[in-house]
């Protein structure tokens, strides 16, 4: 039994058109196959769909399907796992295509990894919460010299500050029509930057900001505006301060690093090329570490301007990362684009990962974990951001904000 995924075709590829020309057409020539029973050329047309468009479950599970019928267990188990990694569901037990396979110990196993995948792991502790009727905070950020946290919101194009237990609008779009949905926020020795981008899910959304993101430059005292400015074609995401000389900031529309400054956005590193989905950034030992939330965690260099993939090894699925961090030794990852939803970190070593551990997956509340924040060594992060709260008429108001303190 196949898995179909036409109603949600748009979404795939946004910036490959060429490509999703391509997909549509080889996914619709596989279904045909598959109906005609010619299965050699099903998984012919399977495969090269999965080539333009990887680690999309409907297709991996497809491959799978076309590997088992076509008398290949080892490869269909194989895509079977990766499957699971990314939707641990038990579904596939029911599917007369992998009868050929139910008495392959292998096979077998696979009930063992979905039941793990689907564990509830609660490692980390709740910080604090905030109601998200109106607001759908997504961004999170620690202001050092008032000591309080910074969230961001998409709905309300707003930027807030937090502490013992007031919340206080720093940033308004009322104020400033510039301002979009706050996507990213770092602190600086004398400036809180914050990115923010015109996404339809933002109050008072038109086409004609369509694809427009701004960068705000704010005094972390006063909270005035000391410099704004737009940024066009672009999503922005997340922004990291390195040092006064390099701020940077993932652009997940055009698959761009920004360079920030005072004065504007300059690109650093176009990879629209390489990579689908740019989401987080962190700044390790001149090297910059990044998330795709298509392809999974990558490396670029800025000296040689190469991108390198980092080997997952099966650990872990590639999909679906969205914000990073790194402390002490670890890379954080706030994975969002699974089934379960999860939090890990990551033991790295050059372009291998070396072991994962478990923070927390599978947690009661609803939403995402989109982004964190360390603040005195100690990491903080958005659990549910409220993705999970809209319908045709817009925002409906998504459960309590949880932000979680994840333990040493």
């Amino acid at each position: 039994m196949l898995k179909n995924f036409l109603s949600g075709l748009f979404l795939l590829c946004l910036l490959h058109l060429t490509a999703q020309d391509s997909l549509r057409t080889y996914y619709a020539w596989s279904l045909d196959a598959y109906k005609q029973k010619d299965y050699q050329l099903f998984l012919k047309y399977a495969k090269r769909a999965n080539d333009l468009r990887p680690n999309h479950p409907t297709l991996a599970y497809n491959i799978a399907a076309a590997y088992a019928i076509n008398g290949y267990p080892e490869k269909s188990i194989e895509a079977l796992q990766r499957y699971l990694q990314m939707n641990a569901s038990m579904e596939y037990m029911q599917d007369l295509d992998f009868v050929s396979l139910k008495d392959l110990p292998a096979f077998k196993a696979l009930k063992n990894q979905v039941k793990k995948s689907q564990e509830r792991i609660e490692t980390s502790s709740s910080e604090f919460k905030l109601e998200q009727t109106k607001n759908h905070f997504e961004s999170i950020g620690y202001n050092k010299k008032d000591e309080c946290f910074l969230l961001g919101s998409i709905t309300t194009r707003s930027l807030f500050s937090y502490s013992k237990g007031e919340l206080h609008e720093m940033l308004s779009y009322e104020k400033n029509p510039m301002l979009y949905g706050v996507m990213g926020i770092d602190y600086s020795n004398d400036l809180i930057w914050v990115c923010s981008a015109a996404l339809p899910e933002i109050d008072d959304y038109t086409e004609e900001i369509k694809n427009k993101s701004s960068v705000f430059g704010i005094h972390p005292g006063n909270g005035k505006v000391k410099f704004q400015y737009d940024v066009p074609n672009a999503i922005l995401g997340d922004v990291i301060y390195v040092n006064d000389k390099l701020v940077l900031a993932t652009d997940g529309y055009g698959n761009k690093i920004y360079q920030l400054s005072r004065s504007g956005a300059e690109v650093y590193a176009d990879l629209s090329d390489e990579l689908f989905n740019l989401q987080g950034l962190v700044y390790l030992d001149e090297r910059i570490i990044l998330s795709d939330y298509i392809l999974g965690l990558h490396e670029y260099d800025p000296v040689t301007q190469q991108l390198s993939k980092i080997d997952s090894k099966g650990l872990y699925a590639d999909k679906g990362s969205d914000g990073l961090l790194y402390e002490n030794g670890y890379l954080y990852c706030f994975q969002n684009g699974t089934i379960p939803k999860r939090t890990f970190r990551l033991k790295l070593d050059d372009l291998e990962v070396q072991s994962v551990e478990i923070i927390d997956q599978n947690l009661y509340e609803k939403g995402e974990p989109t982004q964190g924040v360390i603040v005195n060594g100690e990491i903080y992060y958005i659990s549910n951001s409220a993705w999970d709260a809209y319908d045709e008429s817009g925002y409906t108001g998504g459960d309590d904000l949880v932000v979680r303190k994840i333990k040493p």
